[in-house]
């Protein structure tokens, strides 16, 4: 009996120091990572070029980055390396889109010294439109007719008026070609010009109904765009510059059709 008494106490030593197994860690799941595929099938984006004298003043230039690559496009470019070609201006073998741009300096006659109809004058022949658009060196641009006299003259009719040295103007100026040409003709008839950026249609009303402004030199699409100007400030306080034509060259696997500001959007 005693020796069946130590072989069970020795049985129960042996297990109850058995090493205890260690549990095994949970694995965690793993994210199952989708593969990616580039469809190659895809056509690759349209490639503009537009002229260097043309792509600061491209109002729908966020439009067409949406689909296509932008280039500043040099002199003489080889058009055989864009899918869209664009400029203002007249180029041979090119096409005109549907709308021009036409340039217009508005005449706020509510401040002075331009409630003054002589004054008004004065600064009318004091614009040469062909040298304006001389200075772009864009071929194709239209002048408006204009009866210009010499900044000498127009000076000594100032001092006659009483003004001998001038007087100050405040420019709102649209972001244009050749605007600089438009300053230094007015500079030269003794003005002391000042400036403000227009950046949109509804700032330039703003501008000329809160007489920010002596004059507003803009830009106008169609006739329509004209005659609400005219109806704000009447016929007489318009002067028109110059016309800026829209030209294109697109490949002929490609459709075209036209923003409201008369740029070319390409389809294919």
């Amino acid at each position: 009996m005693i020796r069946y008494l130590g072989l069970f106490i020795s049985l129960w030593v042996l297990v109850g120091c058995e090493a205890q197994a260690t549990p095994i860690a949970a694995v965690s799941s793993v994210a199952t990572v989708e593969p990616q595929f580039v469809d190659v099938t895809q056509p690759p984006p349209m490639r503009y070029g537009i002229a260097d004298h043309t792509l600061p003043y491209v109002t729908d230039i966020g439009q067409i980055r949406e689909f296509a690559l932008v280039e500043s496009m040099p002199p003489n470019p080889d058009l055989t390396t864009y899918d869209v070609a664009l400029a203002y201006g007249i180029y041979e073998g090119w096409q005109q889109a549907p709308i021009s741009h036409t340039v217009s300096l508005i005449i706020n006659a509510q401040l002075a010294p331009l409630n003054n109809i002589d004054i008004q004058t004065l600064l009318r022949q004091s614009l040469n439109t062909q040298a304006i658009i001389d200075s772009t060196g864009i071929s194709g641009l239209i002048a408006a007719a204009s009866e210009r006299l010499s900044a000498a003259q127009i000076r000594n009719t100032l001092a006659n008026l009483g003004y001998p040295d001038g007087f100050r103007l405040t420019v709102a100026i649209e972001p244009l070609p050749a605007t600089q040409t438009v300053i230094q003709q007015l500079t030269a008839i003794n003005l002391d010009i000042v400036t403000t950026e227009i950046e949109s249609l509804a700032e330039a009303e703003d501008i000329l109904a809160n007489n920010r402004a002596h004059v507003l030199l803009i830009r106008w699409q169609n006739e329509s765009e004209r005659s609400q100007w005219v109806a704000r400030v009447g016929e007489n306080f318009i002067i028109d510059l110059y016309t800026l034509p829209i030209s294109y060259v697109a490949r002929d696997s490609i459709t075209i059709s036209f923003t409201e500001n008369g740029w070319a959007i390409a389809d294919r």
